[in-house]
């Protein structure tokens, strides 16, 4: 499912490897213990689009499927805010990964501004 496309975000509150996932997770990139800007993506339609896992065991799982290309990799923590304010107005849609062993799993593409919706209606 993923590939090695990347998807640079680098904004205030960008997800970080010491942060609960409220409400996803993100494998990212750290050097040095920081997060480089750096997160796992998806092609598309062309296009890379972010993936994000709905628990940290996911985001863990495949880490370790991906092996040594991913060991500078780490599961994060999505904040709401950085989600809200950030991703979903840069991204039309991104890949949300619900299950897995790393290998294999269950996802949904979900349109950026569908996920708004539903953000704004429960507030």
């Amino acid at each position: 499912m993923v590939n090695e496309n990347r998807l640079s975000q680098v904004e205030p509150d960008f997800p970080h490897p010491d942060t609960e996932g409220e409400p996803f997770y993100a494998l990212v990139e750290v050097l040095n213990g920081n997060p480089t800007g750096f997160m796992e993506s998806h092609t598309h339609n062309g296009k890379a689009i972010p993936v994000l896992f709905v628990f940290k065991d996911l985001a863990e799982k495949t880490k370790e499927a991906r092996g040594q290309r991913y060991s500078n990799y780490y599961p994060a923590g999505v904040k709401r805010i950085w989600l809200e304010e950030h991703l979903l107005q840069t991204v039309d849609e991104f890949l949300l990964v619900m299950a897995g062993d790393g290998n294999k799993g269950a996802f949904i593409i979900v349109k950026s501004q569908y996920a708004l919706d539903v953000i704004k209606s429960r507030s």
